[in-house]
């Protein structure tokens, strides 16, 4: 049987229609011959079977199976993905017949995120994910197992089966215990940031929207230094690892700004309990900006997706701001009370930031003040706590534009009324 070669792939896609429309069967094949590219497979055809039941031996019809397998030496095609996940059993009945690597699409994401974790963090969840889908899908070998022994004495081959799972589950536990060390220093660095007053903001939506890309379009134009800078790329799933920058600009008050790893359609579960870790970082967020990108003709599911995604994380009840992202590439004009946004010829960015502004600041007092010189320590306090956006040096004290909190305001009422301008 050939092996898959991450370089030089060719793959076939299949699906399964059932109680589903032409339409959406076609978006899912499109997404999932999508995610083969991003996983270094050319598609170079795809197979859609209409069918009221899945075959619980080769989850297509076996006559279909074997019209793609000859289709698959025509074509020298090394690995024949699936549009759903498939069971151990029918993994192996399927390469039996095919003689090449069969996958689903469970496999294809799994094997994107482990191509593309850069942190240990990232690492440690992705191998759990691939343990986990792993553990329930092993299958004894091709060969007779000796059965023979009766009673309680079991055979090789299922006793060899029954280490394997024990082996798995070891380490699972083992990636686990290691994950939660990881987990609690950043934790740790999570509290140092959480113990100050500056409002945390997250970055979600559907995977290759362009939430990294708004990122960096903020870093530029709050003036940061190069190498803050996010990777970012026209491809599913370019981010997987949780970045956190500041946002600075003097025109607006400071945030911290995370962007996160995409979601998509039929996200394992398994991925998602294991990413859990780095999802938390949406559940830390006093805000969320869901990164929508219009131009795609699908939005509308890609935004439900995301939806059902933070339901599922219960980050549904933060606070959200909706952006459409991508534009630029929208034909027709766009009838929305939401921001509407291009990353790439960076329109309508400053709307972004003053959404966020007045969402953290919609309650805080907007002040000028002129604060004699001789009253430093409320300057001083006022400097610490408070969003200052300009101070002048006047010859009777200083001249201050700032957003007050209201707990502060009504605790220093008196004295703010008389520094009033």
């Amino acid at each position: 049987m050939k092996e898959v070669d991450s370089m030089n792939d060719l793959g076939i896609i299949v699906s399964l229609q059932i109680y589903k429309s032409d339409s959406q069967i076609q978006y899912e094949m499109q997404e999932l011959e999508q995610l083969c590219n991003a996983c270094h497979i050319d598609i170079v055809n795809s197979y859609v079977q209409k069918a009221d039941t899945i075959n619980a031996a080769t989850y297509i019809g076996k006559g279909k199976a074997f019209d793609i397998a000859s289709d698959v030496h025509d074509k020298n095609v090394t690995v024949v993905i699936f549009n759903h996940e498939l069971s151990g059993s029918q993994v192996r009945n399927l390469e039996t017949i095919m003689q090449v690597k069969v996958m689903d699409r469970t496999d294809v994401i799994l094997e994107i995120f482990s191509k593309r974790a850069q942190t240990k963090e990232a690492n440690l969840q992705v191998e759990i994910a691939q343990l986990k889908y792993t553990l329930p899908r092993l299958v004894h070998d091709k060969v007779q197992y000796d059965r023979q022994g009766g009673g309680r004495n079991r055979g090789a081959g299922e006793k060899k089966l029954e280490l394997n799972k024990r082996r798995i589950e070891q380490r699972i536990h083992s990636l686990e215990r290691e994950l939660e060390l990881v987990k609690k220093n950043r934790e740790n660095q999570s509290n140092k940031r959480n113990k100050n007053t500056i409002g945390k903001v997250a970055l979600v939506g559907y995977t290759n929207a362009g939430k990294s890309s708004l990122m960096n379009a903020l870093l530029h134009i709050t003036q940061q230094e190069e190498h803050k800078l996010v990777f970012e790329k026209d491809m599913l799933f370019a981010t997987l690892d949780t970045n956190t920058r500041l946002i600075d600009n003097k025109n607006y008050p400071a945030f911290l700004l995370t962007d996160t790893v995409g979601f998509v359609s039929s996200l394992p579960h398994t991925l998602v309990k294991a990413f859990h870790s780095t999802l938390e970082s949406v559940n830390q967020a006093d805000l969320l900006l869901h990164i929508v990108d219009r131009s795609h003709p699908k939005y509308k599911e890609q935004m439900e997706t995301t939806i059902q995604t933070l339901k599922e994380i219960k980050a549904h009840n933060i606070p959200m701001i909706t952006i459409y992202n991508k534009t630029d590439l929208v034909q027709e004009e766009i009838h929305t009370s939401e921001i509407c946004i291009s990353c790439k010829t960076k329109t309508n960015l400053n709307q972004v930031l003053e959404a966020i502004t007045q969402h953290f600041y919609k309650e805080y007092y907007e002040l000028d003040l002129l604060i004699p010189y001789e009253d430093t320590n409320f300057y001083h306090n006022l400097h610490k706590s408070q969003f200052i956006n300009e101070t002048l040096l006047d010859e009777k004290g200083y001249k201050i534009h700032c957003l007050c909190h209201p707990n502060f305001y009504n605790e220093h009422m008196q004295r703010i009324q008389k520094y009033l301008c």
